[in-house]
């Protein structure tokens, strides 16, 4: 059976709810067309356990979504991984697990109750605030394209009286003719 089998059998359940587990069993080998009538612990697994997000048909995410060891030391982590977005710092995991290893000290959480923030731990914080790392490409976006163009008019400019196979610029490459 689906989850949303199983979902449709809860839903069931609810309609009926004084119908033995082996009358639920048939109802659902007729309705979901089972070659063989699912077994009564199934059933009630299904019934037992629809509550539960990671056997919801209409949850999104079939994760578990367990409780946070130290709440307030993640908090402080997201609020200082997005103000580091902001002032376009850039971060590592590693900087991240340090990071939240600072906190935990300085919230004065005793070492027997800090977590280890292991890169198990850093996939997890990453995946559940929708984290992702980012390509950063050097220096080319730092300038405006004007200042560019004008720093590149100034140096032709300068270098106007010489030769231009004499001329070469830091990487060793001449630069380009306009």
């Amino acid at each position: 059976m689906s989850l949303e089998d199983k979902h449709e059998l809860y839903q069931e359940h609810l309609r009926r709810p004084h119908t033995h587990y082996s009358e639920l069993a048939n109802w659902a080998k007729i309705t979901f067309n089972l070659s063989t009538t699912t077994a009564k612990s199934t059933v009630c697994n299904a019934i037992k356990h629809n509550h539960t997000k990671s056997q919801r048909v209409d949850a999104k995410a079939r994760t578990m979504d367990r409780n946070v060891a130290l709440p307030q030391v993640e908090a402080k982590i997201v609020e200082w991984v997005l103000r580091c977005e902001e002032l376009g710092v850039c971060i590592t995991g590693e900087l991240i697990r340090k990071q939240a290893t600072t906190i935990a000290i300085e919230l004065a959480i005793p070492e027997t109750q800090r977590i280890k923030f292991a890169k198990g731990w850093l996939y997890k914080f990453q995946r559940k605030h929708d984290f992702r790392s980012m390509i950063q490409h050097g220096e080319a976006a730092s300038v405006p394209p004007e200042q560019v163009q004008e720093g590149h008019k100034k140096v032709l400019h300068e270098t106007s009286g010489y030769n231009s196979s004499d001329i070469y610029n830091v990487g060793g490459q001449r630069p380009p003719e306009i």
